[in-house]
């Protein structure tokens, strides 16, 4: 995504296959942004924020008592420049 590009991201509960239900709390941090508990009852939460600035934003599970919370610490969003989003071919 680029700079000042409005963005949208739906996270999707994923764990439908435990034999428990197994909630997630999904934050942007930097962005001031948590979602509610994503579990059985409640599958999927479209977040929708500005791409300030270039960069990284990290993004990560805050539930501490999910099952496989080590696989959910950090992820990153990538933010390009404006006229150079990320994965784009310059010459």
């Amino acid at each position: 995504m680029e700079e000042g590009q409005e963005v949208e991201i739906t996270f999707v509960y994923g764990d439908k296959d435990f034999s428990q239900n197994n909630p997630h709390v999904i934050a942007i941090p930097a962005l001031g942004i948590t979602t509610s508990a994503l579990d059985e009852n409640n599958p999927e939460e479209t977040v929708r924020f500005t791409a300030e600035e270039s960069g990284e934003v990290a993004f990560m599970c805050t539930n501490v008592d999910c099952v496989g919370h080590t696989n959910l610490l950090q992820g990153h969003i990538m933010v390009g420049e404006h006229g150079h989003a990320e994965g784009e071919e310059h010459n």
